[in-house]
């Protein structure tokens, strides 16, 4: 198949006037500098092909559906075909499906998307050392799920919003949470000093029960009833 190709010369970038828009496989420069190289129908964007996007410094290399990315590919740094931003499924020039991201503070998400977004199961490495597993909706944490914190503490429960919520088993609190603070009941072990509450929980605070503590003059712990303290200040 022929084209026919004319070259503009000017101070602006070089850009290419492609006179046949149904050409299999071509190369073109538009007026922003980007480049895309690959496969066209009816003057779109259709098959394998690659984009380079120079102001955001990522290049796109996989499928393309009706001039959109649709399919299997992998954007890219700039000028790099190893370092990878993200790689997956696509639907529709966002992702969907199954796919990796990796984020700017060495973050990493390994999992399910749907429309751009972090929703159903996967796995996030943050940047600082802590890890969760579990199901996500609309790129927030929700349902049962697991949490590694960086300092070794551990939540594996409900989360609702991005936030622990509802019933949780862990190695440092046993209990139940709300809008991410312990809230209900619940048992609160500190390692560090053998200190133990079981009790009422309300935002975070330990309002009534039990606290055991290490007697070293009796073979058992010593037990603390706390009274309920209920906070009637007002602002």
């Amino acid at each position: 198949m022929m084209l026919n190709i004319a070259i503009e010369k000017s101070k602006k970038p070089l850009h290419l006037k492609i006179s046949n828009r149904n050409a299999l496989h071509k190369t073109i420069r538009d007026e922003n500098g980007d480049f895309y190289t690959g496969l066209w129908k009816d003057g779109k964007k259709h098959g394998f092909g690659t984009q380079e996007w120079t102001k955001d410094q990522v290049s796109y290399k996989g499928s393309w559906e009706d001039g959109r990315r649709h399919g299997e590919g992998i954007l890219y740094r700039a000028n790099t075909l190893s370092e990878f931003v993200c790689k997956g499924e696509w639907k529709k020039d966002r992702r969907n499906g199954q796919g990796i991201n990796c984020y700017e503070d060495g973050g990493r998400y390994e999992g399910e998307w749907k429309k751009d977004k972090r929703n159903g199961y996967g796995q996030m490495d943050y940047g600082d050392g802590s890890t969760y597993i579990g199901p996500w909706k609309r790129d927030q944490r929700s349902g049962f799920g697991k949490m590694w914190y960086s300092d070794g503490a551990t939540y594996e429960g409900y989360w609702d919003n991005d936030m622990r919520h509802g019933e949780e088993k862990g190695d440092k609190y046993d209990g139940f949470w709300e809008n991410d603070l312990k809230h209900g009941e619940g048992k609160y072990n500190i390692k560090e000093n053998g200190l133990e509450f079981t009790g009422l929980w309300i935002n975070n605070d330990f309002c009534c029960g039990v606290l055991e503590v290490e007697n070293p003059a009796a073979p058992g712990p010593m037990k603390l009833q706390i009274p309920k303290v209920i906070n009637t200040q007002t602002n």
